[in-house]
C-alpha cells in the first residue's frame, strides 16, 4: 500500500506503466510458481554458467595478482638458458662471469630450482613446495635479493653455509618449524636458520637453501644453474641490458626485465581468461534451450488463458511482456544463486587449497548480466509466439 502512495506522486503516465508492469512482474511469477520443477531444471544452466564464470574468473584473476606481486618483487633481470623447457632446465654456471663482464652488471647469482618432494618424510603434493639454491657468496656481493621476500625472523645464509634453510612462512606455519629447528627435505637433513615472508602465496611456499644442497636434492652437478638473477647498477637500464645479453649470448641465454615476465605471464592468464569464455558459451547454449523449452511448454500449457486474455482487451505487447518477464525472473533468480554458488567455490578452492580469489564488484556485476542476457535472448521467441496467437483459435483449443 505505501508503495501505491508513493507511485500515485508521479506523472500519470509514469504511474501507469509502473502499476502495469508490477501487475506483469506478479502474473509472470505466479505463472512460474505453477510448475516448480520444470522452471527449477530452466535454471540449472544459468546458475552452472554463472558459477563457473565467477568461480573461474575469480581464481585466474587471483593467480594474475598473485603473479604480478610476485613479479612486483623481482629485482635486476633474470637470465635463462635458451629455449628453456621449464624451470628445470640447466646451464653450466661459470656463464656467470661472462653475464659479470657486461657493462652495466653489478654481478649475477646463480640459481638452482629444486623440487620438493618431501618434508620430514611425509610427501608434499598441494601446495607445491619449491626449493630455491642461490650461490649465496656472490648473493652478499649484491644489493639486490636473488629471491622475493624478507627475512621475519632468524637471519639469511650466508656464503659457504651448508645444510641450512630459510623457510617461507607458509612452509614453516604447515609443517611447524622455527629458527632452529630441525628438518628432513628429500632425505637430507637442514636446520632452520631463518624464516621470510613475501608478498605472494607462491613466495611463501618456497625454501631457501645454498645452491649446493640444491644442487644434491636435484641430482644436479655441481657446475650447472637452472638460472641467473642479474644485478643491475642502474635499475632504470634493465631493459637495455636485457637487449645486449639476447644480443651477445642469444644463442645460448635469454634475458627477461621485469616488463617481459609481466608481459608473458599476462599473456598466459588471457589464455586461461578465453578458455572461461569458451565455459561459460557452452553453459549459455544449455541455458537457453532449458529456457525456451520452459517458455515454450509454458505458453502450450496456456493456450486457453492467453487466448481469454487477448480476448478480454490484453494486446500482443502485453502478452510479449508477460512471457518476457518469466524468462527474465528465471535469468534474475538462477543469476542470484549462480552469483552465491560461485562465489562460495571460489572461497572453498581458497581456503582448502590457498589459491588467491579475487572476487571484485565488475565481475559479479559482468555474471549476472550473462545471466540476463542468456534469458532475454531465450525468451524472445516463445514470447513471439505466444503475441501472435489468435484468441479464437486459443480459446477452441483442447
Amino acid at each position: 500500500m505505501e508503495l501505491l502512495k508513493n507511485l500515485s506522486g508521479l506523472p500519470e503516465k509514469i504511474t501507469k506503466f509502473l502499476m502495469g508492469a508490477m501487475r506483469v512482474f506478479v502474473i509472470s511469477f505466479s505463472n512460474l510458481n505453477r510448475s516448480k520443477t520444470r522452471t527449477a531444471l530452466s535454471m540449472i544452466g544459468i546458475v552452472i554458467g554463472v558459477a563457473a564464470i565467477v568461480s573461474m574468473v575469480a581464481i585466474v584473476d587471483g593467480l594474475f595478482q598473485d603473479v604480478q606481486d610476485t613479479i612486483g618483487q623481482v629485482q635486476g633481470l633474470r637470465v635463462l638458458p635458451k629455449n628453456s623447457s621449464g624451470p628445470y632446465s640447466a646451464i653450466d654456471a661459470d656463464w656467470a662471469d661472462k653475464l659479470d663482464a657486461i657493462q652495466g652488471v653489478r654481478i649475477s647469482i646463480p640459481q638452482v630450482i629444486a623440487l620438493i618432494t618431501s618434508i620430514d618424510g611425509k610427501g608434499v603434493t598441494f601446495p607445491a613446495v619449491t626449493g630455491i639454491g642461490i650461490d649465496f657468496a656472490r648473493q652478499e656481493k649484491a644489493r639486490i635479493l636473488g629471491f622475493q621476500g624478507e627475512i621475519i625472523e632468524g637471519r639469511q645464509i650466508r656464503g659457504g653455509e651448508r645444510n641450512v634453510v630459510v623457510l617461507g612462512e607458509q612452509v614453516a606455519d604447515d609443517h611447524g618449524k622455527f629458527v632452529g629447528s630441525k628438518v628432513k627435505i628429500n632425505d637430507l637433513d637442514f636446520r632452520v636458520v631463518g624464516i621470510f615472508s613475501s608478498g605472494s602465496s607462491q613466495g611463501n611456499s618456497a625454501v631457501l637453501m645454498p645452491i649446493d644442497d640444491a644442487r644434491d636434492i636435484s641430482n644436479l652437478s655441481g657446475t650447472k644453474a637452472n638460472a641467473f638473477i642479474v644485478d643491475i647498477i642502474d635499475p632504470g637500464a634493465d631493459e637495455k641490458i636485457a637487449r645486449v645479453i639476447n644480443f651477445r649470448y642469444g644463442d645460448d641465454l635469454e634475458a627477461f626485465s621485469l616488463n617481459d615476465l609481466s608481459s608473458q605471464f599476462g599473456e598466459i592468464l588471457g589464455s586461461l581468461r578465453l578458455l572461461v569464455g569458451a565455459v561459460a558459451a557452452i553453459a549459455a547454449i544449455v541455458a537457453g534451450v532449458g529456457i525456451i523449452n520452459t517458455m515454450l511448454m509454458s505458453v502450450i500449457e496456456r493456450f486457453r488463458e492467453i487466448g481469454a486474455l487477448k480476448a478480454v482487451g490484453w494486446t500482443e505487447g502485453n502478452i510479449l511482456s508477460m512471457i518476457m518477464a518469466e524468462s527474465i525472473l528465471i535469468g534474475i533468480t538462477g543469476g542470484l544463486i549462480g552469483l552465491a554458488g560461485g562465489s562460495l567455490i571460489a572461497l572453498l578452492i581458497n581456503s582448502a587449497f590457498g589459491l588467491k580469489v579475487a572476487i571484485s564488484l565488475g565481475l559479479l556485476l559482468q555474471a549476472f548480466a550473462f545471466a540476463i542476457s542468456i534469458s532475454l535472448i531465450a525468451g524472445i521467441y516463445p514470447a513471439y509466439i505466444a503475441s501472435k496467437m489468435d484468441p479464437i483459435d486459443a480459446l477452441r483449443s483442447e
